[in-house]
């Protein structure tokens, strides 16, 4: 994925990823992080059009840390 493919995925694509378990599962650590993940993406991906090669590079960063997570969390409770 490149970094503007990346750039223009929102959280409801992101969401959509994640596929076999859902928030409800997740211990209340777990729903932290995932908060905690989410929140990151948010704040980098608005924050792109005033500083694209820094908010890019932090985006890309916490878009890779949210996927481990989702993949972990698919591991642990998917279908």
């Amino acid at each position: 994925m490149t970094d503007m493919e990346m750039k223009d995925m929102n959280l409801e694509e992101l969401e959509e990823v994640s596929g076999g378990w859902s928030r409800d599962q997740l211990t209340p650590e777990e729903r932290k992080r995932l908060e905690e993940l989410e929140w990151d993406y948010s704040l980098y991906y608005r924050k792109i059009p005033q500083s694209p090669d820094y908010y890019a590079a932090k985006l890309a960063t916490v878009y890779a840390e949210l996927k481990q997570f989702k993949s972990e969390m698919q591991a642990k409770y998917g279908a």
